[in-house]
């Protein structure tokens, strides 16, 4: 893992994104961090079954077993929203592109009654400030750091950890 995705997985987990515990650090993909991050919370939790209906199927992705956030590509940015009230805009070219999605989805969901509107703040989108690396949590700096290659125990080829059986030797790797 990079200092990069070890970064955005602790300024995620400051956001209090429910189900973020139970992503494997492995299983999120390699990430280079170049542009900000804009976050928004909202003082009411989301119904994110609904806030899929409602935003728009062809607009949305949502699937709770890989990801606890509904993924809305609006225009123009791409708006996650999840169940704790968090709405965290990436890939915006701007804080003003961020504050457009944010208020898009905000007043979609007062709209639709998902979201009371005295639980939308009346402040912009406030960008997510990253932890240097140095700063991280022990456990997330090990994991960040690269593994090395394991060997087979019988006869030392390199392996990528996935194989069941040595594919030089043929042992029994379970």
């Amino acid at each position: 893992m990079t200092a990069d995705r070890a970064r955005l997985l602790v300024a995620l987990d400051g956001l209090d994104v429910q189900g973020l515990a139970s992503i494997d650090l492995a299983d999120v993909p390699e990430v280079e961090v170049t542009d900000p991050v804009y976050a928004l919370a909202l003082d009411a939790a989301v119904d994110t079954n609904m806030a899929t209906l409602e935003l728009g199927i062809e607009a949305t992705t949502y699937q709770p077993d890989t990801f606890p956030g509904v993924v809305y590509q609006g225009d123009p940015a791409t708006v996650f929203v999840f169940g704790t009230g968090q709405l965290v805009v990436a890939d915006a070219d701007s804080r003003a592109d961020a504050e457009a999605a944010v208020a898009t989805v905000a007043a979609r969901l007062v709209e639709t009654d998902l979201v009371d509107p005295d639980a939308v703040p009346e402040a912009g989108a406030e960008a997510v400030a990253l932890p240097p690396a140095e700063d991280l949590p022990e456990g997330v700096r090990e994991a960040a750091e690269p593994a090395a290659e394991p060997d087979c125990p019988d006869c030392g080829n390199g392996l990528d950890g996935t194989e069941n059986f040595c594919p030089a030797c043929g042992a029994d790797l379970a």
